[in-house]
């Protein structure tokens, strides 16, 4: 099974700045929800494209944190599973992840950029 050695944790160094980068890119994106919450003029972003799904406000409020969080939680869990040894399975959950996350503004675009670079430099072991 040649990709065996993909799930097994590696004992190698901890790639510290890819989970720095993915933790960040997390966090960015709930803070994009809590911006949208706080500041009604930064919903625009936030709610873009989640306003093809919905029409009014408070569910697109809605729908759009849930989604978020989702996708915060999967940055977070990609980064996790960086730190613990497994940088190829957390790069690639984490890469989607922030991918993803642009249907909601992407933590405001920062956090899209992050998540990526964090992929990255997990593959890249650094």
């Amino acid at each position: 099974m040649p990709w065996l050695p993909l799930l097994q944790p590696s004992r190698m160094h901890r790639p510290i700045y890819s989970v720095i980068a993915m933790s960040a890119s997390g966090m960015l994106l709930i803070a994009s929800v809590v911006a949208a919450f706080a500041y009604p003029p930064s919903r625009g972003l936030f709610l873009y494209l989640i306003a093809m799904f919905a029409k009014v406000e408070v569910t697109m409020l809605t729908l759009g944190t849930l989604v978020t969080m989702i996708f915060s939680s999967g940055a977070l869990f990609a980064a996790a599973l960086v730190y613990f040894g497994y940088p190829v399975i957390g790069a690639i959950i984490g890469f989607l992840s922030a991918v993803a996350s642009i249907v909601t503004g992407g933590g405001f675009l920062v956090g899209l950029v992050l998540g990526i670079v964090g992929a990255l430099l997990a593959v890249l072991g650094k």
